[in-house]
């Protein structure tokens, strides 16, 4: 499935780009423009950087583009993009929460 091309529809795809935009602190807003861009229904070569210093970047969502491609043809890479997007405050109960079933045994 290397040069595989997700629906636009696709709820895991959806939750990449989800994991995407919270792991860059985007507004869900840039939803629409990351699925055309990984659906492929919005060329790469559509959108152009016009070097304002813009945030996101054209240049920037292409690149979350293929990182989501990347994490949706790849299963081990969807985790990690998952897992990344965890926010350090839930991390860092999850860890708590380890410590102290740890404490108890």
């Amino acid at each position: 499935m290397p040069n595989a091309i997700p629906k636009p529809e696709d709820p895991r795809l959806e939750s990449l780009i989800r994991a995407v935009l919270r792991r860059q602190k985007l507004d869900a807003s840039w939803t629409t423009t990351l699925r055309g861009l990984a659906a492929r229904e919005i060329g790469p070569a559509a959108l152009h950087c016009c070097h304002s210093g813009c945030r996101p970047c054209v240049e920037e969502l292409r690149d979350y583009a293929d990182e989501v491609l990347e994490a949706w043809r790849d299963p081990a890479a969807g985790e990690r993009l998952l897992a990344s997007a965890v926010g350090r405050r839930q991390r860092l109960k999850r860890g708590l929460r380890r410590l102290a079933r740890l404490g108890r045994r």
